[in-house]
């Protein structure tokens, strides 16, 4: 009987350590599989610049070509450290929290009618930002725009004339649209 019951509890043991390896290797497989997916995708890097391109395209309204949109990518893959680096200085000043916070009281004082940069100021109020980190954070955005403003312009330079014509209609229309809607509102 004794006997019985030690090879019930070996069997019961090896069947443990079985388990325990197997859901071992199962989760080991998974994370293998979710790099290789990343890499195949070309992981964070390339959601940044498909993201960027999307809303470049949107923003001036117009289609690329194939050639152009590589030109693009190798633009954006020479910027994108700059731009990354960017950011992270201004995580290290704000965090996920006090950017909710900014941001909301950002937009409470935009629809009680304040200025873009008194409801600047207001949010950083909001979230207790000092008058040092509160620079700081407007050099970086400053960087950040010039940086944008200059990508902008060789993005511009690469177009044909049809796309450019296409860019300034497509302005236009935009801006039409605005004015409608205000005038309609007021």
């Amino acid at each position: 009987m004794e006997k019985k019951l030690l090879i019930v509890l070996a069997l019961v043991f090896a069947l443990f350590l079985t388990t325990g390896v197997s859901a071992q290797e199962a989760t080991e497989k998974t994370e293998t599989k979710k790099v290789e997916k990343q890499k195949k995708k070309g992981g964070k890097k390339n959601k940044v610049k498909a993201r960027f391109a999307k809303s470049l395209r949107k923003s001036l309204g117009v289609e690329l070509t194939d050639e152009q949109r590589k030109k693009l990518g190798s633009l954006i893959d020479e910027n994108l450290e700059s731009l990354n680096t960017n950011q992270k200085k201004i995580d290290e000043l704000i965090g996920k929290e006090d950017k909710k916070k900014f941001g909301t009281a950002m937009k409470k004082a935009r629809k009680d009618g304040k200025s873009k940069k008194e409801a600047t100021k207001i949010g950083y109020g909001e979230i207790g930002l000092s008058e040092e980190a509160q620079k700081s954070v407007m050099t970086l955005n400053n960087e950040r725009r010039k940086l944008m403003s200059t990508m902008k312009e060789e993005v511009i330079a690469m177009f044909s004339d049809e796309q450019k014509k296409a860019m300034k209609s497509s302005k236009k229309k935009k801006g039409k649209g605005k004015k409608k809607e205000k005038g309609a509102s007021q």
